[in-house]
Parts: structure tokens; C-alpha cells; sequence
């Protein structure tokens, strides 16, 4: 957060002890050394 307060403008993405808990990839890659990763974001409003 950047020593900011957070507010209703910040998305969980996650929630664990450490970064290594909720870390966003995590395992062994084996293949070629070209990748991509495309995340989507969807938000809907509860109440």
C-alpha cells in the first residue's frame, strides 16, 4: 500500500500469514523461456 490508508479503491487479491502464502505463481516451470500471464479483474458491487 505505500504507506497509504486503504480504502475502497484497494482489491483483496489474497490473504495469508506472509507473501509466501498468497504468493501469485508458485511451483516449478518447465518448457521455453517465452511465457505470458493475463489477468482479469472483475468487480461487482454487493450492496
Amino acid at each position: 500500500t505505500n504507506d497509504n490508508e486503504i480504502t475502497e479503491q484497494y482489491i483483496s487479491v489474497g490473504v495469508g500469514r506472509d507473501y509466501t502464502d498468497v504468493s501469485p505463481l508458485k511451483g516449478i516451470y518447465s518448457g521455453e523461456g517465452v511465457t505470458d500471464l493475463d489477468v482479469v479483474v472483475e468487480i461487482t458491487r454487493l450492496a
